[in-house]
């Protein structure tokens, strides 16, 4: 049986789409259509004649939302500077400051900043901190810092801070920063995990260097298995992390909840020289006549 698409044809089915889109285009306010197309001459002509800043579009965009996620900063501050509506939240909840940190645009985040965009709203869960620390930018998440109103140590939907994020990604630079601004190297996600658990599963012994200088506990114990940093990193292999927590004074003789310490957990997943490290590391401390509790 032919159908309505097969008697129609796919060149009038586009033609309809074309159709379609024209229609849709038309819908969309003048100043979103400016926006779209990146033109801040006139969208400052539309604000001279008092159009609408904060229409929507249908994903409850503002201009300035949409503005901020492309990285158009003339338009973002034309906007501002008219008085649109900075803290509005689409149908993500993303603010503009949020979607400008979500993509990296290091200028309209400043631009944002100076104009007193809210640092601390959420979506999904997470602030525009978190979302410059999974990027990696150290730049944005200064400048958020900075400004005060971001707390690095707002947790996101699964429990992590943004130090917890950049001691994942074995980020030190960013894991500086955030020690210096007061994160909390104590905090725990839903799995008693701290920031140097974190660390501990990606290896970077650096980041481990920044964690302990700010106070981070090297015994605290978390995840599944009640693991501690050095048993997470001798499990994993990473031997230069194991020497940072050995030379940080970390407790050797600590076991999981199956009685299984850093160095069998090393030994039972083939990490020899990780195994021996730390039985050395045993011996001297065993030997040290100021050792009184041993490590």
């Amino acid at each position: 049986m032919e159908t309505r698409t097969a008697r129609m044809g796919w060149p009038a089915l586009a033609g309809l789409a074309g159709l379609l889109a024209a229609s849709a285009w038309a819908q969309t306010s003048e100043v979103m259509r400016a926006v779209i197309s990146n033109d801040p001459g006139r969208v400052r002509t539309l604000i001279s004649s008092r159009a609408d800043l904060n229409v929507t579009d249908d994903l409850g965009r503002t201009p300035m939302i949409y503005a901020a996620e492309q990285g158009y900063e003339p338009i973002v501050r034309a906007l501002a500077e008219a008085g649109a509506s900075l803290n509005v939240q689409d149908g993500r909840g993303r603010t503009a400051l949020l979607a400008a940190a979500e993509q990296g645009h290091l200028p309209v985040v400043l631009t944002l900043i100076r104009e007193r965009a809210d640092t601390g709203l959420t979506a999904d869960g997470k602030t525009a901190l978190h979302h410059a620390v999974e990027k990696e930018n150290p730049q944005i998440a200064d400048a958020l810092l900075a400004a005060g109103g971001a707390d690095p140590n707002i947790k996101d939907r699964r429990s992590r801070t943004p130090l917890m994020h950049a001691a994942w990604l074995g980020n030190p630079w960013l894991t500086d920063l955030l020690t210096r601004m007061d994160a909390d190297t104590a905090l725990t996600d839903r799995r008693k995990r701290t920031a140097l658990h974190y660390a501990a599963r990606n290896g970077d012994p650096l980041v481990a260097t920044f964690l302990i200088r700010a106070g981070a506990n090297l015994n605290a114990k978390g995840g599944n298995n009640e693991e501690t940093p050095l048993m997470f990193a001798a499990r994993l292999g990473h031997l230069a992390f194991v020497n940072a927590m050995i030379d940080a004074g970390a407790d050797l003789g600590l076991e999981d909840k199956n009685g299984n310490s850093a160095d069998i957990l090393a030994a039972h997943n083939g990490h020899t020289a990780i195994a021996t490290a730390l039985a050395i590391a045993m011996e001297e401390a065993d030997a040290d006549p100021d050792n009184l509790g041993g490590k």
